[in-house]
């Protein structure tokens, strides 16, 4: 059966909504020096701007799907939406730094909401084979669209205005997707069989806060002192204590018996090594463009779309032919290789450095290791798993992300703030080493498991 023009318009609003999640993070890369100068935010305290976002993401993702199958997709969307909007009204009018980071970490929280309610609202709408295989493609470019429309977006209000004026971009279609998810989606009875771990979602979000503190902490020098030391056994006790309880639950959070594939596990820890090395550099990106070779905000956003066009034209051309020729280890091999040598590259940016002699071609080989990273953890992750499941293995998928985006924020910005003027330098060494470490690991792991054929 042919899908209907209802199921067209909520695609439109899914991928508004997503895009708008994605764009936020990547326009406040861009207006973090703005930022901390309208705020007075310090190098080391600037971190928690974008690591509230991710940690409340990463941490409560999971959550936020059984949230979606207890009270249904209208349900949460509306809310998540409506939650949203007001948070990025809190962000665009905070005066204070701890205000904004709290407005940060709250669209963090319904950003975890809205995610798995687009894809839940996506999966249930497409059912004729080619229209879903349609509406995912549309979907996914949007979604890599996304990155580069806050940084162009972002730029541009930065230039022209003011980075508070995100909200006059992002609210109006906050708002759109609670109209049209109002009018399109059923209404659905709340099942109280499906039960919400919130005290699981608690230990994962603490844990996982304790651990990136103590990280970027130790990362000024401080590794041995009591607070760090403190630090690193709360975070290791509550995230053993988050495993623990997802063992006797029949409802868990996270199902632990997916991380036995060992091709999945490489998956996600090649995702994770991936936020740490690339977004968490990119950060630090922002400033050298800005601070060292003297671009304004837009030329900064315009500079880094290079990097989004190599990504996505080898991501759609030839990761999916290396994978199925070569097979997963060869194909994240590469893409670590590659994405270490264009870091390394980039740490060499002086005042006096060529953006088309330096930069560019660095840019290049850095969107050609993430095309290869990326879409072959995404499609090994989600391979082989029950319907049941599907939708934990994405939510873990993000999850890793934001974990790793979260520590390589933390752990680079506070190596590049405590180390002077080679700060950038010595941020992108440690990315390098961190990123060869996370290759090795997520080459070794499928070859000591038996063969599965390449997806």
């Amino acid at each position: 059966m042919r899908t209907g023009r209802s199921a067209w318009a909520l695609l439109g609003v899914a991928g508004a909504v997503q895009l708008v999640l994605i764009a936020d993070t990547t326009m406040i890369s861009v207006a973090m020096p703005s930022v901390q100068r309208d705020l007075q935010v310090s190098d080391l305290s600037r971190q928690w701007v974008i690591s509230a976002y991710t940690l409340a993401l990463a941490g409560l993702i999971l959550l936020g799907g059984r949230l979606v199958d207890r009270f249904g997709r209208r349900t949460v969307i509306v809310a998540g939406a409506l939650g949203f909007a007001a948070s990025i009204l809190v962000v665009g009018t905070a005066r204070e730094v701890g205000v904004l980071i709290a407005g940060r970490a709250a669209e963090g929280v319904f950003a975890a909401v809205l995610t798995p309610a687009n894809l839940s609202v996506l999966a249930r709408a497409f059912t004729d084979p080619r229209d879903r295989a349609r509406a995912f493609g549309l979907f996914g470019a949007i979604v890599t669209s996304g990155g580069g429309f806050g940084l162009v977006v972002g730029g541009a209000l930065i230039e022209f205005a003011s980075w508070r004026w995100w909200v006059c971009v992002s609210t109006p279609i906050a708002i759109v997707a609670v109209v049209v998810a109002w009018r399109q989606l059923p209404r659905e009875p709340v099942d109280r069989s499906v039960r919400l771990d919130l005290r699981s979602a608690a230990l994962s979000i603490g844990g996982l806060v304790a651990l990136v503190w103590a990280l970027a902490t130790g990362a000024s020098g401080n590794w041995w002192s009591e607070q760090v030391m403190g630090a690193f056994a709360v975070s290791m006790a509550l995230l053993a204590a988050f495993v623990v309880r997802q063992w006797g639950k029949s409802q868990p959070l996270l199902p632990l018996a997916m991380l036995r594939d060992r091709h999945r596990l490489s998956a996600y820890v090649s995702e994770a090594g991936a936020g740490f090395g690339l977004l968490g550099m990119f950060f630090l990106l922002s400033y050298q463009f800005q601070q060292v070779l003297g671009f304004s905000a837009l030329m900064t956003g315009l500079a880094f779309i290079p990097l989004l066009a190599v990504d996505a034209a080898v991501a759609i051309q030839y990761t999916h032919r290396l994978l199925r020729r070569r097979g997963l280890s060869v194909t994240l091999g590469c893409g670590f290789a590659l994405l270490a040598v264009g870091i390394l590259l980039l740490s060499r940016i002086t005042p006096s450095s060529s953006y088309w002699g330096l930069i560019l071609p660095a840019e290049a080989i850095v969107g050609c290791g993430a095309a290869l990273i990326g879409p072959t953890a995404m499609s090994t992750a989600t391979a082989d798993v029950g319907a049941q499941e599907s939708g934990i293995a994405s939510a873990f998928f993000s999850t890793c992300q934001m974990v790793g985006t979260s520590i390589g924020v933390a752990v680079l910005n506070t190596i590049g703030a405590s180390s002077g003027p080679q700060g950038y330098a010595r941020a992108s060494v440690w990315s390098t080493a961190v990123l060869g470490c996370v290759g090795f690991v997520a080459v070794v792991l499928p070859m000591s498991a038996r063969h599965r054929a390449p997806r």
